[in-house]
């Protein structure tokens, strides 16, 4: 079952066990490796980053108001990263330059129930089906950001949605992404770009203020490449 608070304790044991914090561990083990260059745990909330999105809430009359927090425990979240550097992430569950085949097995098995029952969270994500092709995905939510990662493994077909608005519809784009995917068998939605040819597609829909006179216009020069915080990216910090 999923658990904040059991993800910001993995983090702990991270730390126990390596001597080095999550975004250190993670940093050298998997970011690096993966050639995740602009992707970070968030553990200093003065931290400077270049290029940052950040969240708003609607308000009055087509106005915003900015999200602020000082919130900096990383776990069950605090990832910054762009939509370049999830490609890679996603890629990572197809080539398994990190951690091998058996850490995707792992990752990828469906948690039981004290009853015997089987559920569809898994090691940080979300598995199951949809019209009978098989489906991992996780979204998350923290303040005025929003973001989802879909997958069809089978089809090496991936989606990502990330937004620094609450009232961008992630679900119904999720909603939306499968009907089409349903429709036109995956690979031909979006007639989506393939920056290489012997790895998955992968679409990324960075969206923007709903409104054209919102703030995001200034701190968001190119929406694709702006650094959003991800609740969590499926990963679990191990």
């Amino acid at each position: 079952l999923y658990s904040n608070s059991g993800y910001l304790l993995l983090a702990e044991i991270v730390y126990r066990v390596s001597g080095k914090s999550l975004r250190e561990f993670a940093q050298e083990r998997i970011f690096e490796p993966l050639g995740m260059e602009n992707t970070h745990f968030h553990d200093n909330y003065a931290h400077l980053i270049p290029g940052r999105a950040s969240a708003y809430f609607a308000a009055a009359r087509r106005s915003y108001t900015a999200f602020l927090t000082t919130f900096d425990r990383v776990g069950s979240g605090g990832v910054f990263s762009t939509v370049e550097d999830l490609l890679e992430w996603d890629r990572n569950f197809y080539d398994h330059r990190v951690g091998g085949p058996e850490l995707q097995e792992t990752l990828h098995t469906r948690g039981v129930l004290n009853s015997g029952q089987e559920i569809s969270y898994a090691f940080g994500l979300e598995v199951g089906e949809y019209r009978g092709t098989r489906r991992v995905e996780h979204g998350g939510a923290l303040g005025g950001y929003r973001s989802d990662l879909l997958r069809f493994p089978d089809e090496g077909f991936s989606v990502f949605i990330r937004a620094n608005i609450p009232t961008v519809p992630v679900a119904s784009y999720r909603a939306v992404t499968r009907s089409e995917c349903r429709q036109q068998r995956l690979d031909e939605v979006g007639r989506c770009r393939r920056p290489r040819t012997d790895g998955p597609c992968a679409t990324a829909w960075p969206t923007r203020a709903a409104s054209s006179a919102g703030p995001a216009r200034h701190d968001r020069p190119h929406a694709a490449r702006s650094r959003l915080p991800i609740r969590t990216l499926g990963y679990p910090p191990r």
